[in-house]
């Protein structure tokens, strides 16, 4: 049954009849106070209010990252388990005894692994059976921070109140302040974390009731956000940048930056593979933003760019002279400033790249 069955069904009319006869309740209300088992529900039109059920291809690509994501938990608990027991235990041939029984080292990585999942899985239950949906402490569009654990989940209502979001309603949202607001909760910041939480080797504790989970990470309208699917395609070095700034008004500077080198990178491969009728274009405003970019942040990167784009494009000028010799010199000139901004670029990315592992 798709989204346009499901209008004007038997079931759809019976969903909408009650939450208009109980407003202020959402569709989490309906299944807890009528005993619905059947397939999960969805407001799939916020403005109209129509109905559907949860099938929607985007629904399966969340899944997958889902899945995606208990691998990788998977994975960081059995590095943690191992880590655990050659700091407790040390030799690896032996076994300890836990709860009356002895473990060998491979059945303690493993008791750690089943131990993780059974306890996600309780809370996914016990959200469900409260009428509510389980909520994420991050996005599962944000992988480096989105783990699926229950030591970053909480259940909550699908629709928000008193000012804040709901799990429905921020649509891949995150505040740019989300790091400490999951620390405020209590909640592990990334997978790795989950994972050390879980076997003991991160403190746990401070965790708030669910209700002020919720409070902590849904922020209200005049906090700034970015989605997730944005904030994976930033480099490491920028997600550095981005935790590292000290307050909100900083963080949005820097993602306002980010996403305008990122149009600015695209607009320089246009231009760079552009034929002469189209490049002199592409180059002016290439050059434009450029500059603009040097001028409200004067950074050495910004700067050198600046200078290659400029050049570049007054490079193009001189090539819409008609002789030969311009011609010429113009794309050779502009052929050596592509390869010289592309070498420089990569050897800043670089040099970024191997100042973070060796801090």
């Amino acid at each position: 049954m798709n989204y346009n069955e499901l209008t004007g069904s038997p079931l759809y009319k019976a969903v909408r009849e009650w939450l208009d006869n109980n407003p202020g309740k959402d569709i989490g209300d309906f299944t807890k106070e009528t005993g619905y088992t059947g397939p999960e529900l969805q407001v799939k039109d916020k403005k109209t209010g129509r109905i559907g059920l949860r099938n929607r291809k985007s629904d399966k690509t969340r899944a997958a990252r889902i899945a995606q994501s208990s691998a990788t938990m998977d994975t960081q608990i059995r590095a943690e388990a191992a880590a655990q027991w050659d700091e407790l235990v040390g030799d690896r041939s032996k076994t300890f005894k836990l709860g009356g029984k002895n473990y060998s080292f491979q059945e303690y990585v493993d008791l750690e692994v089943d131990r993780h999942k059974l306890e996600t899985e309780r809370m996914a239950t016990e959200a469900k059976a409260q009428g509510k949906t389980l909520g994420h402490g991050t996005p599962t569009t944000d992988p480096d921070r989105y783990a699926e654990s229950y030591t970053q989940q909480f259940p909550e209502k699908g629709k928000g109140s008193a000012g804040q979001l709901g799990n429905f309603e921020t649509q891949d949202k995150i505040p740019l302040d989300q790091t400490e607001r999951l620390q405020k909760a209590g909640l592990a910041t990334s997978p790795q974390e989950a994972a050390q939480m879980h076997v003991g080797r991160a403190p746990v504790g401070g965790r708030l009731p669910d209700e002020q989970i919720a409070a902590t990470l849904k922020p209200g309208k005049d906090v700034p956000t970015v989605k997730g699917s944005l904030l994976s395609q930033f480099s490491p070095e920028q997600r550095r940048q981005l935790e590292a700034a000290p307050d909100l008004e900083s963080k949005e500077k820097l993602v306002k930056q980010f996403k305008s080198n990122k149009g600015l990178t695209a607009a320089r491969l246009a231009r760079n593979v552009a034929p002469l009728a189209l490049s002199v274009p592409l180059g002016i405003g290439v050059a434009g933003q450029s500059a603009a970019a040097a001028v409200q942040n004067p950074t050495q990167d910004n700067i050198v760019n600046a200078g290659f784009d400029i050049t570049n494009s007054l490079a193009d000028l001189v090539g819409l002279i008609p002789t030969p010799l311009t011609v010429g010199a113009s794309e050779a000139i502009q052929r050596g400033l592509m390869l010289g901004q592309m070498s420089y670029n990569s050897a800043r990315t670089l040099q970024r790249l191997t100042d973070m592992k060796n801090k």
